[in-house]
């Protein structure tokens, strides 16, 4: 596949269903953002913060019609507070009534990725989510926010592992 902006390769983003050209920065999803597993609804509001991925305006959105994010129109890439990304997690991971995923490793480079936090902008940390889905997310201590690329959620959601009302195994 070809980028459309430059006419560069678009390779497959590792675990995703989307692709992204190296080459300018653009990214192609089958879907419009608010029809993706991870639906965000624009509100038209321009934040102050730059995306860690991208370096454009943040916008601010509405994931799934339940929280708050600022987003990135471009890598659809999101940051989210860090209490917030925990209990909207659990909620969606017991109330996912689908078949579980297969696990994908964990893509090593991941772990290896510098970004700044939009907020404060030091250095995010990239690590493995310590919950189910095999997920590198990035989290900025100082600022108690999540970094989540574009379908790492949905991973999240759809991993196995034990779910409230339904048994394991």
């Amino acid at each position: 596949m070809n980028c459309g902006s430059c006419s560069g390769v678009m390779l497959p983003v590792y675990g995703q269903s989307h692709h992204h050209c190296h080459g300018c920065n653009t990214y192609n999803f089958s879907a419009d953002i608010d029809q993706t597993e991870e639906p965000i609804t624009p509100t038209g509001k321009k934040t102050g913060f730059k995306c860690p991925r991208c370096q454009v305006t943040l916008e601010v959105g509405i994931l799934a019609d339940e929280v708050q994010v600022c987003f990135c129109e471009n890598c659809r890439g999101y940051v989210i507070d860090n209490d917030t990304f925990g209990s909207f997690a659990r909620h969606h991971r017991d109330s996912y009534t689908g078949a579980d995923d297969r696990p994908k490793p964990i893509d090593p480079e991941q772990l290896d990725k510098i970004q700044s936090c939009p907020a404060c902008l030091q250095k995010m940390e990239a690590h493995p989510y310590y919950g189910p889905g095999s997920v590198v997310i990035d989290s900025c201590i100082r600022c108690k926010l999540v970094w989540l690329d574009h379908g790492e959620f949905t991973r999240i959601v759809r991993a196995p592992g034990q779910r409230a009302g339904r048994r394991f195994g």
